[in-house]
């Protein structure tokens, strides 16, 4: 039996909410951080003396476009994350006004 008045279906239809509302911010969090991880795997890489011995014919010069795709790219998405962080802390800051009964925004 499904209770309508019970706490924790609340704060799950909330937390639903809430989710839903910030999606967006929530998988540029994730794909900002796999692009870190691919950034400093291919740092690891390079500091590695032996690997420059080991590589293939090509694959030094593959790893290097990659490298400059990625800075590029985490650069880019760290500006777009910057400016998403800025908006989701602004309605954030608006919404907890909102629910104290005051009309001016923090932001």
């Amino acid at each position: 039996m499904i209770c309508a008045n019970c706490s924790w279906l609340q704060e799950v239809k909330r937390l639903r909410q809430y989710f839903e509302a910030n999606e967006g911010l929530f998988h540029k969090v994730i794909q900002r951080q796999e692009l870190w991880n691919k950034m400093l795997e291919m740092e690891e890489m390079q500091k590695d003396p032996n690997h420059v011995l080991k590589a293939k014919p090509g694959q030094l010069l593959r790893e290097e476009k990659e490298r400059k795709r990625v800075n590029k790219v985490v650069s880019a998405y760290s500006i777009s994350f910057h400016e998403v962080t800025i908006h989701f802390l602004s309605d954030a800051a608006q919404a907890r006004q909102r629910a104290q009964g005051g009309d001016d925004p923090v932001l």
